[in-house]
C-alpha cells in the first residue's frame, strides 16, 4: 500500500464515524529510519481502545523503500497506541505507548534495543512521569482497614476511626487534584487517574472531571472516567428497585427492577418530548432497530416529561417500537428517576449488564447495533 492509499484509508475509516471536520485530531508522524539496516519495511500503527476491554485495531500503513517518511493520522479524538516497524513477520523495532494528540511526532529507532524513540506532544512527558503522585502511600496501600473502607465506597470517604490515616489520605487526594490542575490538558494524566481510581474517592474523581480540558475528556479515557463516577454513585445509592416505579402509556406503574433482564444487556435512554437531540436520536434508532438483536439487547426509553399529553403525542409521532415509560412524578430533572440516576442532561443513557451493573454510558447507535450482534 502506498502513502496516498494510506491517507485515503485513514480518512475513509474515520469519516464513517460521522465526526465534524473541525473536531478531528491530525497527528503528523515523522519517521527517520536511517539506522535500520533493512531497506524495505512495513509500518504499522496500532490504536488501542482499552475502554471497557474493547481491544484494539491495527492498521498496516504502507510498504516503504525509503529511510524517511511522513504519515498524517486523522482520528476523531486523542488516542493512544504504538508504532511497529516490521519486515514480513519480523519486528525490527517498536515503540511503547504513544499518545496521538495532534502534535507533530519525531520517531527514530534505537537499534541497540530494537525500540522506537518517540518525541513530541506529551510522549516525553509520559515517559518521564509514568507514575507521579497517583500511587497510594504505602502505609495506606498495605492496610486491610483502608481496603475495607474503599469497598464500602462513600462519595467523600472519611476514615474517622483513624485520624492519621485520614490526614495522610486527604493529603494524597490534594496531591492528585494538584497534579490534575497542573496537567489538565494531559491525556496521560487522565489515564493514570483512571488506572488508580479504585483508590480515589468519588468526590475527588468528580472534581477532576470538571478540571480536565474538554479535548481530553472527549476521549475514550474521558468516557471511562464518567462511567467510573456514574457506576460509583449508582453503587452507593443503589435502591431497592422493586419499589422504584415507572409508568407506561396506559397509566400502569411497574417496578423498575423488571426492566433489568438477567439474560441480556439493557439499554436505558432518558429523553423528553421537548428535547430536539433526543428526538433526533430516537428517529435514527428507529431506522436501525431492525438491525438490533433483541435476544442480546433490550432497549428502554424513560421520559422525564412533565406533561403527559406531550409525551404521548411524541410517542405516537415517532413510533418507537421498544419499551417506553415515563417518570410517574413528572417533575423533570427533579423527578425521582432523574435523581436516582443522577440525570443532569438529556439525552443520557446507561447500559446495564445482566447483573444490573452499569457497564457503559451514552452509546452511539452504531455501538448499540454492534453490541447486540456479538
Amino acid at each position: 500500500m502506498n502513502l496516498k492509499s494510506f491517507f485515503l484509508l485513514i480518512i475513509f475509516f474515520f469519516s464513517k464515524a460521522s465526526f465534524a471536520t473541525d473536531s478531528l485530531i491530525v497527528t503528523q508522524v515523522n519517521l527517520n529510519l536511517q539506522a535500520l539496516e533493512n531497506k524495505y519495511y512495513d509500518v504499522e500503527i496500532m490504536l488501542f481502545d482499552s475502554y471497557l476491554g474493547k481491544g484494539y485495531q491495527t492498521f498496516q500503513i504502507f510498504y516503504n523503500q525509503k529511510s524517511q517518511a511522513v504519515i498524517k493520522l486523522v482520528m476523531p479524538e486523542i488516542s493512544i497506541g504504538m508504532i511497529i516497524i516490521k519486515k514480513g513477520d519480523q519486528v525490527l523495532a517498536s515503540s511503547g505507548s504513544v499518545v496521538f494528540s495532534g502534535d507533530s511526532l519525531q520517531v527514530e529507532p534505537d537499534t541497540s534495543r530494537s525500540v522506537l524513540i518517540v518525541k513530541g506532544g506529551e510522549n516525553e512527558f509520559m515517559q518521564d512521569n509514568f507514575r507521579l503522585p497517583f500511587n497510594l502511600p504505602s502505609k495506606i496501600a498495605n492496610s486491610k482497614f483502608f481496603k475495607q473502607k474503599m469497598v464500602q465506597r462513600t462519595y467523600d470517604l472519611e476514615i474517622t476511626e483513624n485520624y492519621q490515616f485520614q490526614t495522610t489520605y486527604s493529603e494524597y487526594l490534594r496531591n492528585v487534584l494538584t497534579t490534575v490542575k497542573q496537567y489538565s490538558n494531559s491525556f496521560h494524566i487522565l489515564r493514570l487517574l483512571n488506572d488508580n481510581s479504585e483508590n480515589i474517592n468519588l468526590k475527588t474523581l468528580d472534581t477532576a472531571l470538571y478540571i480536565f480540558d474538554e479535548k481530553v475528556i472527549n476521549t475514550s479515557q474521558g468516557r471511562r472516567l464518567k462511567l467510573i463516577i456514574a457506576n460509583g454513585k449508582w453503587l452507593i445509592s443503589k435502591p431497592n428497585l422493586n419499589v422504584v416505579k415507572i409508568e407506561n402509556a396506559h397509566g400502569k406503574e411497574i417496578s423498575l427492577s423488571i426492566l433489568l433482564d438477567s439474560t441480556k444487556f439493557t439499554f436505558i435512554d432518558f429523553w423528553a418530548s421537548w428535547c430536539a437531540p433526543c428526538r433526533a436520536f430516537n428517529k435514527k434508532l428507529v431506522q436501525k432497530y431492525d438491525s438490533v438483536n433483541i435476544n442480546n439487547l433490550q432497549i428502554v426509553s424513560i421520559s422525564i416529561d412533565e406533561d403527559l399529553k406531550q409525551w404521548k403525542t411524541a410517542l405516537n409521532n415517532d413510533k418507537l417500537p421498544w419499551l417506553n415509560f415515563i417518570d410517574p412524578t413528572k417533575k423533570g430533572f427533579e423527578g425521582d428517576i432523574s435523581q436516582l440516576f443522577n440525570v443532569q442532561y438529556i439525552p443520557q443513557s446507561f447500559l446495564f449488564n445482566n447483573k444490573g451493573e452499569i457497564v457503559d454510558m451514552n452509546l452511539s447507535i452504531e455501538e448499540l447495533v454492534s453490541l447486540s450482534i456479538k
